[in-house]
């Protein structure tokens, strides 16, 4: 039996990452709280929301990380801090910083945050998903080459369709989940028209 550093488990880890990341989707699920706990009126909000959009969008230096640890003559004179682990975690430092010190303004376990200090760590936590997808959707083209294609479509498939988005679609999970985890495959996306009740 080969070890768990198939390509097959990367696919699988791949997928998952992708489901988990997407709370730049979610702004609209929490943006009022971020406008009425900082005293934003709907432009400042809008202004946040566009820094959370360049960030969510700009991956050229999840590009570049990645290149600089995986390829084969930086791994060997890297060692341990060579490879696409080392983008995910880079992104998943972004994410938790910035998502973290937005959280502790909007509770008031800091002071509120300027305006231009508030885009910037909505900025910065956006800009961790690139990290996630450059490494994730690269990783699984070089894992199936042939497939690259269909490696892409579902890298995606999984990071956009998976997440919630309350303004086309509602999510009903079969049965129950504990902690709030609903596994992704117990999750159906219904019209919104047969979903609501009447």
């Amino acid at each position: 039996m080969e070890g768990v550093n198939t390509k097959w488990i990367a696919t699988v880890a791949s997928i998952w990452i992708q489901i988990s990341v997407g709370a730049s989707y979610t702004f609209g699920i929490y943006s009022s709280i971020l406008k009425s706990s900082q005293g934003y009126d709907q432009s400042t909000l809008d202004t946040v929301s566009v820094f959370k959009d360049i960030g969510a969008n700009a991956g050229i230096l999840s590009g570049l990380l990645y290149s600089a640890v995986t390829l084969r003559n930086n791994r060997r004179r890297l060692g341990v801090f060579g490879g696409p682990w080392v983008v995910l975690l880079a992104g998943a430092i972004q994410c938790f910083v910035g998502y973290f010190v937005m959280w502790a303004s909007v509770v008031g376990l800091i002071r509120r945050l300027p305006v231009p200090v508030m885009c910037f760590f909505m900025w910065m936590a956006a800009h961790a998903q690139t990290f996630f997808n450059t490494t994730n959707v690269v990783s699984g083209v070089h894992n199936f080459g042939d497939y690259g294609g269909t490696i892409v479509g579902i890298m995606k498939k999984n990071g956009l369709r998976s997440r919630a988005d309350g303004d086309k679609c509602v999510v009903r999970a079969k049965g129950r989940s504990k902690l709030g985890y609903v596994r992704a495959v117990d999750v159906q996306e219904l019209p919104v028209e047969k979903a609501l009740p009447n």
